[in-house]
């Protein structure tokens, strides 16, 4: 399969756009027989508030960077059964390839943006044997206006003084024990939209409406404490990956306590002891929240 076959099948198989750019740009060793890296990008689009309050909201990042994991595999296996060496890349750093290849442009929120797409996207890294590399098309990135809003937009003033990672919501909702402030801020399962919602980079990408299945499946009752059945329902959503160390549950609990759900304290007692660090963590706060207001 030669390089432009290879970048519409990829296409073809779920992906929005598709480069093939030189080894030299990853900042890390590479096989020396490397001929190119395979950069694929999936645009997604922020899901709209519930208005129903039964449940909490999810960032849809994570819906399609599952599904363009799958296509990835897909493609991979096609390689393969053609005789191709190809391997999927977990270890390059995203950011600074991005940037170096001059299809994505850093704003002040710390994330990539590409023209047509922001930085609502998903991607993929795949090392390729043979496959020489395209150059990208001019005007690909989308610089960052610096107008100021993802830093009045941040729920914790991550931004005020550049990007300050710790005081991120988002870097702590990844499975450790959330700070306070991580906890009182979150607004989202599995993610911090905020800055982006704001971003003039973002501004072609319209909101989709909450799906219904969603909506049944995301309920407070059953994301505080989920069953087999929903973990597998989850895992084909957002993938295997999130549903470790009871990080969905943590999430889920500390939104039902903001929503204000009646179940909230008996959620909370009965992740007192569940072994996840970050759950209990999670329960023993809100549990001194509702002690603090009744008295």
């Amino acid at each position: 399969m030669d390089a432009k076959m290879l970048l519409s099948r990829a296409k073809e198989l779920g992906a929005d756009r598709a480069y093939l750019i030189g080894p030299e740009l990853a900042d890390e060793p590479l096989d020396p027989d490397v001929t190119a890296i395979l950069v694929l990008l999936r645009g997604w689009r922020p899901l709209e508030s519930r208005k129903d309050g039964k449940g909490p909201g999810l960032c849809a990042y994570y819906i399609e960077e599952n599904a363009l994991y799958h296509q990835t595999a897909a493609l991979l296996e096609e390689l393969r059964a053609r005789g191709a060496r190809a391997e999927r890349n977990v270890t390059i750093r995203v950011k600074p390839l991005l940037e170096r290849a001059k299809i994505a442009a850093r704003g002040e929120n710390d994330l990539m943006a590409v023209r047509g797409m922001g930085s609502l996207f998903a991607v993929q890294l795949v090392l390729l044997w043979g496959p020489q590399p395209l150059p990208v098309p001019e005007g690909e990135a989308a610089p960052c206006l610096h107008c100021g809003r993802c830093r009045k937009a941040c729920p914790s003033g991550a931004l005020r003084e550049g990007y300050e990672r710790e005081k991120c919501v988002r870097h702590w909702m990844d499975g450790q024990p959330m700070a306070p402030f991580a906890m009182e801020k979150i607004s989202l399962l599995l993610g911090c939209e905020w800055c982006q919602r704001v971003c003039p980079r973002n501004s072609a990408a319209l909101s989709q409406t909450f799906p219904k299945e969603l909506s049944e499946l995301l309920t407070w009752e059953r994301m505080t404490f989920l069953t087999p059945q929903d973990k597998k329902t989850l895992a084909a959503l957002v993938g295997k990956n999130l549903l470790g160390r009871r990080r969905i549950e943590t999430q889920a609990l500390l939104l039902a306590w903001k929503a204000g759900w009646p179940g909230t304290e008996i959620a909370a007692r009965r992740l007192l002891d569940c072994g996840s660090a970050a759950a209990e963590n999670a329960a023993r706060w809100i549990l001194h929240q509702i002690e603090t207001n009744i008295s």
